[in-house]
């Protein structure tokens, strides 16, 4: 008879640091799904990308059918990419193959929930200026994922494991601590992350009135984002360079 995982051995193998929408609302989802497939359905952590890859889709091929159903295939979908790593890491299924594939696919599925987006807006709004905010958002987000592999691979380590030492996110986070102490913010990571991405699509198509300001607020922490890691990166060449 197959083993069957227990709850704790759940949450011990869940992520520990992740932005606060991801750590606080889709991971504690992502749990119930590790308990599901990994007792019940037994489906590989590639197998469970693949199911998050096609959510996007059904998020895109919904979208003109009913916002709602196109928002609940994108939240399904981001879970789902939470729910794979927890496989793999329960497990002891993790491989390069299938670092590469999940972050292919989410950056696949990614831009054709943008690409979706712009074009719904610009046919039922007629609101081309919004096509070329959701390109900045999606062009913003291309720069800053290059400048995190180039420093992550300069450095061997996750950019979560030193967002921390920034001493403008540092300072956030300890008045984010002050304001909400009964919460644990001890392992979220508050720069760009995929729980807000996702999250500020579903707003956007479900709140068209204030798209604007969702995506110049997700526009601006990209600018911000940047920079920190240019400065990062220079940083770091500099050490190299003066040793």
């Amino acid at each position: 008879m197959d083993k069957k995982f227990t709850w704790k051995e759940i949450e011990e193998c869940d992520k520990k640091q992740d932005d606060p929408f991801a750590l606080f609302i889709y991971r504690k989802f992502a749990r119930l799904l590790t308990y599901f497939f990994a007792n019940y359905v037994r489906l590989s952590p590639n197998q469970i990308t693949i199911l998050a890859f096609l959510s996007a889709i059904l998020s895109v091929l919904s979208l003109f059918i009913t916002p709602w159903i196109s928002a609940f295939f994108m939240i399904l979908g981001f879970t789902l990419d939470c729910t794979d790593g927890n496989i793999a890491r329960l497990t002891n299924t993790k491989s390069e193959f299938g670092r590469l594939l999940d972050i292919y696919l989410d950056r696949i599925g990614f831009f054709a929930v943008i690409l979706a987006i712009s074009y719904y807006y610009f046919v039922t709004f007629n609101d081309s200026t919004f096509v070329f905010f959701m390109f900045l958002f999606f062009g913003l987000g291309s720069i800053c994922d290059g400048l995190r592999v180039r420093y992550e691979l300069t450095v061997s380590k996750d950019i979560h494991a030193v967002a921390d030492e920034n001493f403008l996110i540092k300072t956030f986070k300890r008045i984010v601590t002050f304001l909400f102490p009964f919460i644990d913010w001890s392992g979220a990571i508050f720069g760009i992350g995929l729980g807000l991405l996702w999250t500020s699509l579903v707003v956007i198509i479900l709140i068209p009135d204030i798209r604007y300001y969702v995506s110049v607020f997700v526009i601006g922490l990209y600018g911000l984002y940047i920079l920190f890691l240019f400065r990062w990166i220079s940083d770091l060449r500099g050490k190299i360079i003066y040793r």
